[in-house]
């Protein structure tokens, strides 16, 4: 299961390099980093558990940038199905 997580800071601290931080969600197993540019697909540039990333790669003639952050949360467990008693 994902859920899609707003990035709460982005900084642009110099041209070539953002940093992008983001509250973390109780229980997620990993976070998904994806970027966007100019309205093309989004693209996987980060996994793990860490909270911020920072990208230093933004591709030569971008006019737009956009990131958001997927928490991959546990799948429940199904129950143990019962079986029914057999009289004999």
């Amino acid at each position: 299961m994902n859920i899609t997580v707003n990035p709460q800071y982005i900084k642009q601290d110099i041209e070539e390099t953002v940093e992008i931080m983001w509250d973390s969600v109780e229980t997620a197993e990993k976070y998904t980093l994806e970027r966007k540019t100019n309205g093309k697909t989004f693209v996987a540039i980060y996994e793990g558990l860490d909270l911020s990333f920072t990208d230093t790669i933004i591709l030569p003639n971008a006019t737009e940038i956009e990131y958001r952050v997927k928490a991959t949360l546990p799948t429940p467990e199904t129950p143990e199905e019962e079986i029914p008693e057999e009289t004999v």
